[in-house]
């Protein structure tokens, strides 16, 4: 019995060995994992946080094992422009969505990949600005009935209440008010939210079987779609012109539309939440008066063109307006208003655009992933060695430790270094980790600033010009129905805002209580600034304190970035007595005893360095991130002066 321990003991370390060591000449850096699942539970464990985590250890660019599968994470801006506009016969996108169309959607990828560009096309064309005026109009007369029920009900839990919110009146405006009649609303969203929520464990080669909720969920769904699809309740909805125009055999339609709603709810659930919730920050008192100043100047513009018009009518349209202004209650929009906000919504350089972009550049999905289709794929990089750990990174890494040396000597050892990637090989990019990189956005990354410039550094091309990045995508896939989105994000807002007073219960019985909600003067918006000031002063003591005793630069970089190294070191000093290879089996295969839990305390001061906010779930990959935790708020009627 102990032979054979010993035995299979020498086994499994040969298989380490051979696994960790045994790599194409390509080098890229490979992160070690264990036999078989290689960095499978490290990733799981720590998602996003262990991918920033390779990053500061092995450079911008770097390849994890998963489940025998390759795939080379890049970070470097220029590699950034080729992963997006890279033509097909080279970086492939097709094959590397397969397992949602296949596996999630149940939609066969031979039908899909041969009208994939006919139907982004007709996706396109059906949700182009000009046409969506009227369902702007539609939204916003669903949604002021629901937050009347925020009202009603006095505190809510915000994440919640916006997946019902962004679901009950974005849904029906895109498939239609039929199709909720025939099936119930409630019941529809039910299925939908188990099924989004399972959506990235279905992804993956975890058999379905075990999923027993999503199962459930995905056929109910598909249930419902092929009995509306029957008894014609699509026809004159968007969905419906879209089924017409996608050249898709109608077996594969209910499919499709599973596809079209996780497509067009996922991700605007959250980012309406992290928009609406950085807003509500004490320090955000400004911007929600912006916001509101913004929307008053429109409908003034609009009074002052109408009122020649109405002398000549006789008409008393503008008493009506001052009637309905003066009206406390949260469902009082006029036509006016309603189209101040469709016109703000629907201009990216108006603030309440700027807000939401800002919002989804700070929380916005952390993989995207492409197949290399040539027959190799030759990255060229400048790098610097890496004094800390004996390894290559990146010139252009955002990571940073207080042992670097300084930039003069760090500009001596800069090389070029060609990198070979594999054909069949995963490309990956992890946006929520570039989007907090001051390449790309150099006025403090981390901070929640709707004011600052576009993403930089990027090709011209590569994505929309704007504060939001990567958040849609880029190159030929971008997201087709972000203009709808963006829309609709803008236009929620902007209605909370007008209607509500909103005031986080985390905060209501603290000295800033008083200065969540509109914050219509100039005395509350200078408190909350003195509050926050205050708040934030108490967070980075310590480091003025380091300052002072060690002589290292002090700078709120020090507060909100994680300090990585820091965390290895004191890992290796408290396990010396394990081998190296061990350490790393642990750390970078397991994804234990490697300070991933004190970075993911770090990521909270993304876009709020007071860590007002609830976490957001680092473990999910896909998708605009969701809060880790509930978020409760007290909600009443906003007044109107």
């Amino acid at each position: 019995m102990i032979t054979a321990g010993i035995w299979l003991f020498a086994g499994a370390l040969c298989l380490f060995v051979f696994y960790n060591l045994q790599s194409p000449q390509t080098g890229v850096p490979v992160v070690p994992g264990v036999p078989v699942l290689g960095n499978v539970l490290a990733l799981g464990r720590g998602g996003v946080a262990y991918i920033s985590q390779c990053r500061q250890r092995f450079g911008d660019v770097f390849a994890l094992h998963l489940l025998g599968q390759r795939m080379v994470f890049i970070f470097e801006i220029g590699m950034l422009s080729m992963f997006l506009k890279a033509p097909e016969e080279s970086i492939s996108f097709k094959p590397a969505v397969e397992q949602f169309t296949e596996r999630v959607y149940g939609l066969p990828s031979r039908h899909l990949f041969a009208h994939h560009e006919c139907l982004l096309t007709a996706l396109r064309h059906l949700l182009v600005p000009d046409k969506l005026g009227v369902m702007g109009q539609q939204l916003l007369t669903l949604a002021q009935p629901r937050l009347r029920v925020w009202c009603q009900q006095g505190k809510v839990e915000l994440w919640e209440s916006c997946q019902q919110l962004v679901f009950d009146c974005a849904a029906q405006v895109l498939f239609g008010t039929r199709f909720f009649q025939r099936h119930g609303l409630t019941d529809v969203r039910q299925s939908f939210l188990v099924f989004e929520e399972q959506f990235e464990v279905a992804a993956s080669p975890v058999p379905h079987l075990l999923l027993p909720k999503f199962r459930k969920a995905k056929h109910q769904l598909l249930s419902m779609f092929k009995a509306s699809l029957a008894a014609g309740d699509f026809k004159g909805t968007m969905v419906g012109q879209l089924l017409a125009g996608c050249g898709l055999p109608p077996g594969t339609w209910p499919n499709l539309l599973l596809a079209v709603m996780w497509a067009s709810q996922a991700n605007s659930m959250p980012a309406l939440f992290w928009s609406l919730a950085f807003l509500l920050l004490p320090d955000q008192a400004a911007a929600r008066n912006r916001i509101l100043a913004d929307l008053q100047d429109i409908l003034q513009q609009h009074k002052s063109q109408q009122q020649p018009q109405q002398a000549a009518s006789g008409q008393q349209a503008e008493l009506g307006l001052q009637q309905q202004q003066q009206q406390q209650q949260p469902s009082s929009v006029d036509a006016a208003t309603t189209a101040a906000m469709i016109q703000l919504a629907q201009d990216k350089r108006s603030y309440v655009s700027k807000c939401v972009a800002e919002a989804i550049r700070l929380r916005t999905h952390s993989i995207a992933v492409r197949f290399v289709a040539a027959d190799s794929l030759i990255l060229n990089v400048q790098t610097t060695s890496n004094l800390g750990h004996g390894s290559s990174t990146t010139s252009s890494s955002s990571s940073s430790s207080s042992k670097q040396p300084p930039p003069q000597q760090r500009q001596q050892k800069q090389r070029q270094k060609c990198l070979h990637v594999p054909k069949r090989s995963t490309l990956a990019i992890c946006p929520f980790e570039s989007h907090h990189d001051a390449g790309l956005y150099p006025d403090d990354a981390w901070r929640f600033n709707p004011d600052r410039p576009g993403v930089q550094g990027l090709e011209p091309g590569t994505v929309v010009p704007g504060t939001a990045g990567m958040g849609f995508g880029g190159g030929f896939w971008r997201c087709p129905g972000r203009f709808f989105a963006e829309m609709e994000l803008a236009l929620l807002v902007q209605l909370v805002l007008y209607l509500l007073c909103i005031t986080p219960s985390s905060l209501a019985n603290n000295q800033v209580q008083q200065l969540i909600g509109s914050g219509n003067n100039n005395a509350a918006t200078a408190s909350a600034a003195a509050a926050q000031q205050h708040i934030v002063s108490q967070l980075t003591v310590a480091a003025r304190m380091a300052h002072l005793t060690t002589g290292q630069q002090w700078s709120k970089d020090n507060v909100v970035k994680p300090t990585q190294q820091q965390q290895q070191q004191r890992f290796s000093s408290s396990h010396m007595w394990l081998p190296h290879w061990l350490q790393n089996v642990l750390v970078f295969g397991l994804g234990i005893c490697g300070g991933s839990q004190q970075q993911c305390a770090s990521w909270r001061a993304s876009g709020d360095a007071a860590k007002l906010l609830p976490g957001c779930n680092l473990q999910r990959l896909v998708g605009v991130k969701v809060p880790s935790e509930p978020w409760w708020c007290y909600a009443e009627a906003a007044k109107k002066v």
